[in-house]
């Protein structure tokens, strides 16, 4: 092998990659002709959050008042009733031919009934603007999409209060025309769906929803089965409500646009999700953000991804199985609550050695090593158990508050928390415990007192911890959900000079902080050391079987949670 020029394919590949990921942060905008709709994200902020920082993208920026409106007039909407080879339109400019019923004209129209092998298609012109209402609507089709939006300039799909309607695709797709139609609705316009009612989504062999432009919610009951991605917008999905009940066979949630690095951003500003899928549970090719909502989800791949910056500033996330919990180039979490079970890293920042992370291929993590990426823990409450790293950044780790918590993992293959940068920690509570082969302390440039600590034995899952001040105040206790052999402390309350006692199992010990950061870090999971400082290793006693003393930490009794774009990107109406 050329090594020379491979690695400077490998320098033009990763300079392209942030290339596109910093053109990401600074998309334009176009006005629009409608008045927004107020509202600002918030943050789970709590007495350790500093320094918090809410946003990339804006709610402000996602959503109009027409996207979110669902009112409609009946008695001038034009009325459409489907029927096997008797379908009926109240206007004569809707083209019925045999079970394709298509719509032409700008306008609001009223649907209802059924097709068991047809389809609703908009063909209007660039500029139409089309709602849709429907009102009990039951549309298969055996070949291709049931709801096909070929040209139109944005279409609204509203559903109708108290009713169910079923969109479903059977069979695999079929060319119709020039385009690829592979979802069981499929749009080639910004789509907005809306209303209170319910939606059954089925493609036996494709996507659920597509757009190819703007895919948007902001209400409804959606209960998708694909197998494909379930949900799909080239440009962008945003979603402000709803109820979303997603299974799908590769990712639940998908936005790629590889021809604008502008585009590709998923946003999420509320709604409850339960989600299955065969790949990720949430995927953008750009900014991945969330700003509220409740997840719940259970996923062969990760659970978020971004190609460039994961952003969690609310929410309430349950992931219960995934290979990676969290994933981007940069990871940032300002706030929420966010309980995860990996098989791998919890969070990781450019890729981990799976074959769906940057790169996307068996030599796919390129970017193993790289001084730009980033996690930033800045609030919320954080807690992982873990089969691999807890905490994983190729570059830098900076916490500043927050509630952090990790069990695992069961090896010394990997760490706790492991960084290939530098890792300051300058505010928040972190409890890590897992096994000494590849630990690591904070590194000396933090301004918050933080021990590593190594017990003579491993401990089995379930084994609580405590750590007392001098005058006996208990600062932190936490009872792990895997064996542990050492374990990593920091808090505000850890100041150096001062002494502190450090209980696990039946055994204490005395860790005098006679510097800032106690303890000495091992090799990092990259290869490279870690930045804890050399300062004395922590070693205690043989630990006897737990006393009842009290836990503060998370995973006691715990229940699963339920429940800098400079510009935004351009929205339209």
């Amino acid at each position: 092998m050329n090594y020379k020029f491979f690695t400077a394919l490998l320098t033009v590949l990763l300079a392209v990659f942030l290339t596109g990921c910093a053109q990401n942060a600074s998309p334009t905008v176009s006005d629009s002709k409608d008045t927004l709709v107020p509202g600002t994200a918030s943050n789970s902020a709590n007495i350790y959050d500093t320094n918090v920082t809410i946003s990339n993208l804006d709610e402000n920026d996602m959503f109009t008042d027409r996207d979110k409106e669902i009112g409609y007039e009946e008695s001038t909407a034009i009325t459409i009733s489907l029927s096997d080879n008797a379908s009926s339109c109240s206007l004569g400019s809707v083209s019925i031919n045999d079970n394709v019923v298509t719509i032409v004209e700008e306008a609001t129209y009223l649907i209802s009934g059924s097709l068991s092998d047809g389809q609703l298609v908009i063909d209007a012109d660039d500029d139409a603007k089309i709602h849709l209402v429907l009102n009990n609507v039951n549309i298969q089709s055996d070949d291709s999409a049931a709801l096909y939006i070929k040209n139109a300039d944005k279409v609204f799909v509203t559903l109708a209060s108290g009713t169910s309607n079923t969109l479903q695709s059977n069979g695999e797709f079929a060319a119709i025309d020039d385009n690829t139609i592979d979802g069981a609705i499929f749009s080639k316009a910004d789509l907005t769906l809306n209303g209170s009612g319910t939606l059954n989504i089925i493609s036996k062999y494709g996507h659920g929803i597509v757009s190819k432009d703007d895919l948007v919610f902001t209400g409804g009951d959606y209960r998708v089965n694909a197998a494909s991605s379930a949900l799909s917008g080239k440009d962008s999905v945003r979603i402000a409500d709803g109820s979303f009940l997603l299974t799908a066979g590769k990712d639940a949630i998908h936005s790629e646009n590889t021809d604008d690095t502008e585009k590709g951003f998923i946003y999420i500003y509320g709604g409850n999700f339960e989600l299955q899928s065969g790949s990720d549970g949430l995927d953008a090719s750009n900014t991945l953000q969330i700003d509220g909502g409740t997840f719940t989800m259970t996923v062969a791949d990760d659970g978020f991804h971004s190609d460039c910056d994961l952003i969690i500033n609310d929410g309430n996330i349950s992931i219960t199985e995934c290979y990676e919990g969290l994933e981007g180039h940069t990871v940032t979490i300002n706030g929420g609550s966010i309980f995860l079970v990996s098989s791998d890293d919890g969070l990781n920042a450019a890729g981990g050695n799976d074959q769906s992370g940057f790169g996307k291929g068996p030599q796919a993590d390129i970017f193993a090593s790289d001084s730009q990426s980033l996690i930033t823990i800045n609030g919320g409450s954080l807690q992982i158990l873990t089969g691999g790293d807890g905490i994983d950044s190729n570059g830098d780790l900076v916490v500043t508050g927050g509630e952090i918590y990790i069990s695992g993992p069961e090896n010394s293959g990997n760490g706790s928390f492991d960084y290939a940068g530098e890792a300051t920690i300058s505010g928040g509570i972190l409890v890590a415990a897992g096994h000494s082969g590849m630990a690591v302390n904070f590194g000396t440039s933090s301004t918050q007192g933080s021990m590593l600590v190594t017990l003579s034995e491993t401990l089995p899952a379930g084994t609580a911890l405590s750590l007392k001040a001098a005058d006996g105040k208990e600062l932190l206790s936490f009872a792990p959900k895997a064996s542990y052999n050492c374990v990593v402390l920091s808090s505000p309350e850890i100041l150096q000079g001062e002494t502190y006692t450090l209980t696990a199992g039946n055994t204490d010990a005395t860790v005098e902080m006679t510097s800032l950061i106690y303890g000495t870090g091992g090799m990092g999971g990259h290869g490279g050391m870690g930045r804890g400082d050399m300062g004395e290793q922590g070693n205690m006693g043989k630990p006897e079987d737990m006393d009842g003393r009290s836990r503060i930490g998370a995973f006691e009794g715990m229940e699963e949670p339920k429940g800098a774009m400079s510009n935004p990107p351009e929205k339209t109406n």
